[in-house]
């Protein structure tokens, strides 16, 4: 109901202006179309960078002259009283309408966008820092998230409890939950293997539907929509958490790697990209989403796949791409893996559950873009890129060489 009066109001507007139009008064009506799209344009875009601060400002300076201009020719006309109220209902719709397009864009883009025209004037320098030798810090530091999720009781296979505190990054804000884990469930599942029949959809179908380790996935999925205000940051937490758990290198290195339960990643707090994707698979369909796995056989490399937009849809699977070993931006699929380098094969989809789209996606799809950009452009950068390359890094706990 509220985006049909929307568009109805819209709608009004550019009619009004059409009719200012046809009444002779160009001027008017050409301003009342363009001037918002020239405001949405400077608050809706991430300008590339310094190299585009002469559009941004002439924008900002346009768009500040026409809405001073537009407010003294309002007032005037009401302190007049004016016999021409059109005029100055058309007046005062747009001042409306450009200040609902500034209330409504990201407060991200006016950082970064206003940041960049900071910087408009610093070029590259041959001291600037190194991205391959720098350090960006730690996330910013805010209260622990404790939502403790304890495993229930009645399996028979509890033995000795244990507390796991599994930390994850969003946006730049660090975060953690607890899960209290039972030896017994953990030994028991390591005597039990999903038998292989040559079709992997059953088999790995095996590992997340198992019952005694499911009880945990759910329970830390519940901790994590509890948290989140929205099912799309519950995805978000849920992905950063997985990517924090630290990959499984000596399993790798020693030849004993081998698929386990999400529970038992869990329990032991690592696991190789295998056991990662199945863990972040189960958690992503306990949360609703329609989930797949992405199997690349001849890298021998698992990764996750979440339903989403066809637009942000990895090589036509229907899902995109999300990578469990490291953390990493979602979307963001040509990086180095762990013993794999890069994907160059089209993965098998192995279908885990139907369910939502990640719909806000986009965010990540923007991001993994600049960040990508950022690297290719050479291990030094000007200050106002390495900035935003640092600000990528901490948004999502990107680990650098130090």
């Amino acid at each position: 109901m509220a985006g049909g009066a929307a568009l109805g109001l819209l709608g009004f507007y550019i009619l009004h202006a059409a009719r200012h139009w046809s009444a002779g008064r160009r001027w008017t009506g050409v301003l009342l179309l363009v001037f918002p799209v020239l405001v949405a344009l400077l608050v809706g875009i991430r300008f590339a960078g310094p190299g585009h601060a002469a559009v941004a400002l002439g924008l900002g300076t346009l768009t500040g002259m026409v809405a001073a201009a537009f407010v003294c020719i309002l007032l005037a006309r009401l302190i007049g009283r004016s016999r021409r109220p059109n005029r100055t209902v058309a007046l005062a719709a747009l001042l409306l309408l450009s200040s609902a397009v500034i209330a409504g864009a990201s407060p991200s883009y006016l950082d970064q966008n206003f940041s960049m025209l900071s910087h408009a004037a610093v070029v590259a320098w041959p001291g600037a820092p190194s991205l391959a030798a720098a350090t960006p810090g730690e996330a910013t530091a805010v209260p622990t998230l404790q939502a403790t999720a304890p495993q229930p009781t009645g399996t028979g296979l509890e033995g000795v409890p244990v507390t796991r505190t599994f930390r994850y990054t969003l946006r730049g804000q660090s975060g953690a939950f607890t899960l209290t884990l039972h030896g017994g469930v953990d030994a028991a599942l390591d005597r039990r293997r999903p038998a292989f029949h040559g079709d992997y959809g059953p088999y790995y179908g095996g590992f997340v539907d198992e019952a005694a380790g499911a009880q945990a996935v759910e329970a830390l999925a519940g901790a994590i929509r509890t948290a989140s205000a929205t099912p799309d940051d519950g995805a978000r937490r849920a992905i950063a958490l997985v990517q924090a758990i630290p990959y499984d290198h000596a399993a790798l290195a020693n030849g004993t790697a081998r698929t386990r339960y999400p529970y038992q990643t869990l329990y032991d707090q690592t696991g190789v990209c295998g056991e990662k994707s199945l863990l972040l698979a189960a958690l992503l369909r306990e949360l609703g989403y329609g989930v797949a796995l992405l199997r690349f056989g001849p890298e021998n490399h698992m990764t996750v796949g979440v339903r989403c937009p066809p637009a942000y849809a990895y090589r036509g699977t229907g899902y995109a791409f999300i990578e469990s070993t490291q953390p990493s931006i979602t979307t963001d699929a040509v990086g180095e893996y762990v013993g794999t380098g890069r994907l160059v094969s089209t993965p098998e989809v192995i279908a885990i559950a139907e369910g939502r789209s990640f719909g806000s996606i986009g965010e990540e799809v923007a991001d993994a873009a600049e960040y990508r950009a950022l690297v290719a452009a050479g291990p030094v950068l000007d200050p106002y890129h390495y900035a935003r390359w640092q600000a990528l890094v901490k948004s999502y706990g990107i680990r650098t060489a130090a």
